[in-house]
This record gives C-alpha cells, structure tokens and sequence, in this order.
C-alpha cells in the first residue's frame, strides 16, 4: 500500500466495528498484499521469525481475528482466519488456510472452541478492544493462549505511523497505537495475564537490510512485539 509520505511503505488492517459496513481495504487489498512481496518482504519475514518463537507448545486449533489476505495465517499454519474485508479474504482464498467475513467483536464460534487465538497489528483499529478480547477469551478452550502482535506506539516504527495519521492518512488516521504499558493494560483488562514477550523490528524504517532475529523480552525500540498470555483466574 503506497504511503502518505516518501517514508517506506507498510501494510495494516483493520478490524471492522459495529456500525461500520464497509471495511476501508476493500478497496485497497491488492496494494495491500502486494507489500508482502515487495517493499514489506524482509520486514513481513522479521515479524514471522518473532511470531515462530512463541508457536511451540501452543493448543490447536488456531485462530487469527483480522487476517487480512492471509500471509500470516499461511506462514504459521493457523488453522483459519476471520475479517471484515470482502476484498482480501478473496485474496486469501487462493491460499492453504480458511477465512471468514467477520469481526472480532462477535466471533461466530462456540465457547472453548480454540486453543489459540492470534491478533497481528489488528487491534490499533478496532473502536473497541475489549470487546475483541473477551471474545477471544470466550472461545479459547481452558488453558489456551492468546497471542497478541502489536507496534509499539514509541517506537520508531509506532511514531512514523502515528504521524502519518496526524498528516491524513487514510488508514494511519484511524488507528490506535498503543504504548508498551497501554497494551499491558489493555491485556490485563480484558481477562488476561502476561506469559511471555518476544521482540524484533530494531531496525529502523527505511533501513531494513536483513531477517531480524527475535530477542525473549521487550527490546528497546523494538517495532514489533508478541505478547503471549493466558486467560486469568484460571487454573494452570
């Protein structure tokens, strides 16, 4: 997705939330997935390696709440993904893993139905996260895990995007980055606790030169971040 700026490109997509019928990459899902392969491939391969750390020993099945074309779904091997966007879940069809039209807030699934569940840089454009959390405490099977991939507001990569949005952009301007201890916060007042954190994206935009390795715990300027946590007042 071309940016606003001449600052390099990246993707996002949003969660659709009540009242809003149409998901604002319907329009945009080419650009947008095409980033994957392009400007976005060696940050797109530094974000799964973080992601690829915090995979064993995780319940089946696998959810991921806004999964877009499907890159990550692929990429981990998520069982299915669901997300409002018409344009890339067509996308998505012509990759391994299913997708649903849907939205986090009102997950069409049973209780107890996953072992984990997955929201990659989704939550920062959802008007109502903890809607989105409790849904995805609700289907997660006793002890399973939520993994939670968000771009820290303070970081180099989280201020590029935050100003973009300050400047108009269309896609930037809605979203929500959080800093570090607001995700902390938004984690722990959905239901959750805290198990592990993973970190990467050190390199700043416009110098990514290589695949990052993941570093355990949170790395200063780090622009990408995996939360691993558990449903709390559960029993382990």
């Amino acid at each position: 997705m071309p940016p606003a700026s001449s600052q390099p490109p990246r993707r996002q997509r949003p969660l659709r939330t009540p009242g809003d019928p149409v998901s604002p990459f319907d329009a945009a899902a080419a650009d947008y997935d095409g980033w994957f392969e392009a400007d976005g491939k060696l940050v797109f391969e530094t974000e799964v390696r973080a992601l690829e750390q915090v995979l064993p020993n995780l319940p089946r099945p696998w959810l991921e709440i806004g999964s877009g074309s499907g890159r990550f779904t692929d990429s981990l091997g998520i069982d299915v993904g669901i997300d409002p966007s018409a344009g890339l879940l067509r996308l998505a069809t012509g990759r391994k893993a299913g997708a649903l039209r849907g939205r986090g807030e009102q997950l069409p699934f049973a209780e107890a139905t996953f072992g984990a569940v997955f929201i990659i840089v989704a939550l920062p454009f959802v008007e109502w996260p903890l809607s989105v959390l409790r849904e995805t405490r609700r289907v997660l099977q006793p002890g399973g895990k939520m993994v939670l991939a968000e771009i820290p507001r303070t970081s180099p990569w989280g201020q590029l995007y935050d100003a973009e949005g300050k400047d108009g952009h269309p896609i930037y301007s809605i979203a929500s980055l959080r800093s570090y201890p607001e995700l902390i916060n938004v984690v722990e007042r959905g239901g959750f606790g805290l198990e592990k954190i993973v970190s990467t994206l050190v390199q700043a935009p416009g110098e990514v030169g290589e695949v990052e390795q993941p570093r355990t715990g949170l790395a200063l300027g780090a622009g990408f971040v995996v939360l691993v946590a558990g449903k709390r007042g559960e029993a382990e």
